[in-house]
């Protein structure tokens, strides 16, 4: 299998997980790179967003003389989203029904990122 198979992998298989709704791979400037969410009417439009509400928290973080790569959890009544760096220019957006708890996310999501760092990497 190529990298670009190995990667749709890794994110169809973190979609593929019990709580999960889906796994969008995003460049830091807002880039749909791969995506695993079929429940996406616009991947463009929301790795967009994600990118954005990211770059806000990174620069909300610099006021507070906070640095380093902020990982961000959106709640809504119905879905989660877990947005963290999987490599230098690249995010992992995660997105959950609301009954997966914080805590049951963030590892799958964490090891999600990793894997996608090294296939990155090479």
């Amino acid at each position: 299998m190529d990298r670009n198979g190995s990667l749709q992998g890794v994110l169809d298989g973190l979609a593929a997980s019990p709580g999960m709704v889906g796994a969008v791979l995003v460049s830091r400037d807002g880039f749909c790179m791969m995506k695993a969410c079929n429940r996406l009417s616009n991947p463009e439009v929301f790795s967009a967003m994600a990118a954005a509400f990211v770059g806000a928290a990174e620069a909300a973080l610099l006021e507070l003389g906070e640095g380093g790569a902020p990982r961000i959890l959106v709640e809504t009544p119905h879905t989660r989203l877990l947005a963290l760096p999987a490599t230098e220019g690249m995010l992992l957006i995660a997105i959950a029904q609301t009954d997966m708890e914080p805590a049951a996310l963030e590892p799958r999501v964490e090891d999600a990122a990793v894997r996608i760092s090294v296939l990155v990497k090479g």
